[in-house]
């Protein structure tokens, strides 16, 4: 019933959904809740979604990773899923105590943030471009 071509067909699916979710994340959700809403409205939203983000992210990852074909691209989608759980771990928390920092007026927090922000962002770019890149691999 289940053969290398269905579990092949799944990773090449939950690939998509990784990103397309990110797609969406970053291009659609986030622009949007920016200039439709308040700032403090924008950022509660986007601050709330960030966890179910990653781990849903996470867990798309590293369930194509168990599934497509090919060693690479199986431990690029499992670096992109302990990537996902790391910054869910480690950078998300103290990008929001520099955030909290910043709003209280700590200059010096606000530089942390500003870093720890655009490390993130830089990181999220990082993965998207590598689960495309595995995603028209495996698409093939």
């Amino acid at each position: 019933m289940f053969d290398w071509a269905t579990f092949q067909a799944f990773g090449i699916f939950l690939t998509g959904l990784m990103v397309g979710g990110m797609v969406f994340f970053a291009f659609v959700l986030t622009p949007l809740a920016f200039t439709r809403m308040s700032t403090d409205a924008g950022s509660e939203v986007i601050r709330t979604t960030f966890p179910y983000y990653y781990r849903v992210m996470a867990a798309l990852s590293v369930g194509a990773s168990l599934l497509v074909s090919g060693s690479g691209n199986a431990i690029i989608l499992a670096a992109n899923g302990i990537t996902f759980a790391l910054i869910l771990i480690f950078l998300r928390p103290r990008i929001v105590r520099a955030r909290q920092g910043r709003d209280d007026g700590d200059a010096a927090a606000a530089l942390i943030f500003q870093r720890l922000h655009r490390a993130s962002v830089i990181l999220n770019m990082s993965q998207l471009a590598a689960g495309i890149v595995v995603f028209f691999r495996i698409a093939g």
